[in-house]
């Protein structure tokens, strides 16, 4: 990515960080898509589509010659994606379904570069350890559950509900460096 103007369409500061960490110098363009594209569609392709949606939308706003990066992360159980919760009361029920369960977290990465699009995506499974009502509750005071798919932040004081990660935690946390690293690889 040296020597190309990268941008993160993203809100996203866990992104925002991912990239920092892997010493990309970026700017970020938050992108305005619906992300309701529909739930009639399995996870793996709607993490994609929306990945792509993102990337696209953000690169109309770009010259041709950046490398605009697009993410979308879905947490996966019991046949329905538990996407950010709308408010407190939805968010204990995530909490609720994930206690002691282990569900499915599917991350889409688009690399849009000079018109042309790359996605792909990765899945990790992640169990989680039996949650008290206090346990729940007290999380839910943070306020940290409100912006993340399946109502928890890996990287953050949900960290501890945690019991075991099959697959890449980068995934969960929302960009799996080493499928961004292979994306711009084929786009350069």
């Amino acid at each position: 990515m040296k020597g190309k103007k990268v941008v993160l369409g993203s809100a996203s500061v866990r992104r925002e960080q991912i990239l920092r960490m892997m010493g990309v110098k970026f700017v970020k363009i938050p992108p305005c898509v619906d992300e309701n594209i529909g739930k009639n569609i399995s996870p793996l392709l709607l993490c994609k589509k929306l990945a792509k949606l993102k990337a696209e939308a953000v690169a109309m706003q770009c010259d041709s010659s950046c490398l605009v990066i697009g993410a979308d992360t879905l947490v996966y159980l019991d046949g329905k994606i538990l996407g950010k919760p709308a408010d407190m009361e939805e968010a204990r029920r995530y909490l609720q379904k994930l206690s002691g369960r282990t569900h499915s977290v599917y991350t889409g990465v688009c690399v849009h570069y000079k018109r042309k699009s790359r996605v792909s995506f990765t899945k990790a499974m992640v169990s989680f350890a039996e949650l008290s009502c206090v346990q729940i509750d007290q999380y839910l005071m943070t306020k940290e559950p409100y912006d993340k798919a399946g109502a928890y932040a890996l990287q953050g004081i949900a960290g501890q509900f945690v019991s075991k990660i099959n697959g890449d935690w980068l995934t969960v946390v929302g960009l799996p460096a080493s499928v961004l690293a292979e994306l711009v690889g084929k786009s350069l």
